[in-house]
């Protein structure tokens, strides 16, 4: 089974994306739409490693197989600016309507920077992803996977 989620960020005329999160029966892939193609994998095996113009970067430890989630297991986090001028500057691709099974649009209008969290989430356990409390946040919550997929965003222009 495979299971999409992009983040796409709209201008009101133009619609880039942002994050996409894509699993897989043979593990979780986060990829940032940014040049260089960066992408996390995060294998059924717990094996978790970052790619960046396809040559690995960074290899990620202690985190479960994928069958073995308890709890809530934050995979990674990050913050940007999403003004236009800094979508145009590092190329952001167009967001042409492909097929994904869950589509988050933000509003660079509104939001000047963003920050995100993704978790895995054992099934009903949704309470154990901790206070977050950065404020706004909002909280997409998948439970069509297994583990769980928790992405919380928060408005980085209240960051103090």
């Amino acid at each position: 089974m495979v299971y999409k989620v992009c983040f796409v960020i709209t201008n009101g005329n133009r619609r880039r994306k942002f994050l996409w999160v894509t699993k897989r029966t043979s593990g979780l892939y986060i990829a940032f739409a940014g040049p260089g193609a960066m992408h996390q994998s995060y294998h059924r095996d717990g094996k978790s490693h970052w790619k960046l113009n396809g040559q690995k970067l960074l290899d990620v430890n202690n985190l479960p197989p994928l069958d073995t989630v308890k709890g809530a297991v934050q995979v990674t986090n990050a913050g940007f600016r999403i003004s236009d001028d800094v979508l145009d500057g590092f190329d952001f691709p167009d967001f042409h309507d492909e097929p994904v099974d869950e589509l988050v649009y933000i509003d660079n209008r509104r939001i000047a920077s963003i920050n995100y969290s993704m978790w895995l989430v054992e099934p009903w356990q949704h309470a154990q992803l901790p206070i977050f409390r950065d404020y706004p946040s909002q909280i997409h919550l998948t439970t069509h996977t297994n583990p769980w997929l928790a992405v919380v965003l928060s408005d980085g222009s209240f960051a103090k």
